[in-house]
């Protein structure tokens, strides 16, 4: 499931945005593409400490008013 619902950004561009304006850091999907394929999907690191992850998952919440 892609983050069309939330933004028309390619995934590179969408990432950026997350970082600079939610304060949450992803991987755009089309970094493990040779071609570059931007599926308008991101990844998440999990590997965080809880207190980071419940942050992290706090300032998500915040997209659901794009939606």
């Amino acid at each position: 499931m892609g983050y069309d619902k939330i933004s028309p950004l390619g995934d590179k561009e969408f990432a950026a945005w997350l970082t600079r304006g939610i304060g949450v850091a992803c991987i755009p999907f089309s970094a493990f593409y040779q071609s570059g394929k931007d599926d308008h999907l991101v990844r998440f690191c999990f590997a965080k400490k809880e207190e980071t992850l419940i942050e992290a998952a706090n300032r998500l919440k915040k997209l659901n008013a794009c939606i």
